[in-house]
């Protein structure tokens, strides 16, 4: 598994920069997911570790960061990161807000919403699907 450390940086692909990372917020079995700064502000840097299919991947994350989200309410990727002597690649993508909660948190009953919140997720996730 490929760990980064604060400080160390990547290279974005399109803008053609360095971002830095800051620390690990997450992890799971395809990778690690990084708050990251890039130009002032603070992303998410998700890095894919590599596997059989890890171009594959790279091609379909390019794909669409050229095609764009479909909506403002989607977190997308918006650049593809390498960084030399590392395996895999990654991908720089807006951060979720503070206090986010998954779908998979309301499914393990994880969390207790209220009427009104699971009203106004269903017709979110229904108008997301449309």
């Amino acid at each position: 598994m490929t760990t980064f450390h604060s400080g160390q940086t990547v290279w974005l692909e399109t803008a053609g920069e360095r971002c830095e990372i800051l620390e690990l917020i997450g992890a799971g079995n395809r990778g690690q997911v990084y708050r990251a700064s890039f130009s002032g502000q603070e992303f998410a840097l998700k890095w894919y570790s590599p596997g059989h299919l890890i171009e594959q991947q790279h091609a379909v994350i390019d794909l669409l960061i050229e095609k764009g989200p479909p909506s403002d309410r989607f977190l997308w990727p918006m650049d593809t990161a390498l960084c030399q002597g590392v395996p895999g690649f990654g991908c720089l993508m807006p951060l979720r807000e503070p206090g986010f909660r998954s779908l998979a948190d309301l499914m393990n009953r994880e969390i207790d919403p209220d009427f009104r919140t699971l009203t106004h997720a269903g017709m979110e996730l229904a108008d997301s699907f449309l």
